[in-house]
């Protein structure tokens, strides 16, 4: 019977280890999407303050032809944590990218506390929701979303 009750209490314990983990889990995904989401975000930033506007492709943030001394604005493509995959959805105004979010539709488990850069980002339920752009509190009404990938760039008409 003590046998019984020490391998019950055991399985009860790594279950609740187990969820601890995948919280924990969870958390380190979306401190990673907060900080690959701000590197896109400066990249977007430096072009702008550097050109006065806004890049027309990732790869422009990436090396930028037009500078005769090459410029990085981003130092690599980063993979979105949440899904794993080098894609993103791009938000963009006049055929030009003025920020990212993620393509998850995940919920969400960070409500609050946010970083005034993200503070928006409050009470949204899915990482789709945290919206990444230059300015931070850019309204963005009038946007398109275009689907990119590290392979090729694809509009929401499934057009590349």
């Amino acid at each position: 019977m003590a046998v019984l009750f020490i391998i019950f209490s055991m399985g009860i314990g790594l279950g609740v280890a187990s969820e601890n983990w995948r919280t924990a889990s969870i958390r380190d995904r979306e401190r990673e999407l907060i900080w690959v989401g701000r590197a896109y975000r400066d990249a977007i930033r430096g072009y702008v303050q550097t050109y006065h506007l806004y890049p027309p492709s990732i790869d422009a943030l990436l090396q930028d032809p037009q500078s005769p001394v090459p410029k990085r604005f981003l130092r690599k493509i980063y993979p979105d944590p949440v899904t794993g995959k080098n894609e993103w959805a791009l938000i963009t105004v006049n055929d030009r990218i003025v920020g990212i979010r993620s393509l998850s539709e995940k919920e969400a488990l960070k409500s609050d506390n946010f970083d005034l850069g993200e503070a928006g980002f409050a009470k949204k339920s899915t990482y789709a929701e945290w919206v990444f752009t230059h300015p931070a509190d850019l309204k963005i009404a009038n946007a398109k979303i275009r689907l990119f990938s590290a392979e090729a760039v694809i509009d929401a008409s499934g057009h590349q």
